[in-house]
Parts: structure tokens; sequence; C-alpha cells
């Protein structure tokens, strides 16, 4: 690809990131503070250094529950969270800490589930 093809490229990355933060700010996924850092971070770099402190704030909240239910020991959330904040995100760390998510507003429940 030549440099105008990457050029046009980048910005059309860049512009479906926007929107994408914009998507995640209006679902309260992140916020306004986190969408600022996040759009500074794509006209300056270190995109990845914010996207890792967001998913840590997400995960210490979803860790703190399992902590209070008993679903596992601080210890162990303490032992994710650094796993995290190193910058690790593996497909099965992922897997693993969705267990841990209560989830958002009203669902449908499924066979198996109380409802």
């Amino acid at each position: 690809m030549d440099d105008d093809g990457q050029a046009r490229t980048g910005r059309a990355n860049a512009r479906h990131l926007t929107q994408s933060i914009d998507k995640l700010l209006a679902s309260g996924q992140v916020t306004e503070e986190e969408a600022a850092r996040l759009h500074a971070a794509l006209e300056q770099g270190g995109r990845d250094a914010v996207v890792r402190d967001i998913r840590v704030r997400h995960a210490e909240a979803a860790l703190a529950g399992a902590v209070q239910d008993g679903r596992m020991t601080q210890h162990e959330a303490d032992g994710y969270l650094d796993r995290l904040r190193a910058g690790e995100h593996s497909r099965s760390l992922r897997a693993h800490l969705r267990g841990f998510r209560r989830p958002r507003g009203p669902r449908a429940t499924g066979p198996g589930q109380a409802g």
C-alpha cells in the first residue's frame, strides 16, 4: 500500500475509534474523563495505557463484588489486578474475569437460571 493509502486507512481507523469511544461513553462503559483520555491518546499516542486503565477499573468493580460475595479472596483478586496492570489481557484471562461480572440491567434468563 502506498503512503496515501496508508494515510486514508489511518484516518478511517481513527474515525472508527472515535465513534467507538463515543458509544462507550453513551453506554456508560467509560467515564467522561476516560473518553477524553482516549481521544487524546488517539492523537498523541498511549492508547494502550488508557485502555489498560479502563480494563483495570472494570475488573476492580467486578472483583470487589466477587470478594464481597465470597467467590474469591482479596489475595486472588489482587493477583488478577496485578496481571492486568502489567498489561496482560489474554483471551483466557478475559474469559475468566467475565465470570465475575454482574449483569447490567434486566436480562432474559436462560435454562437453569433463576428469573
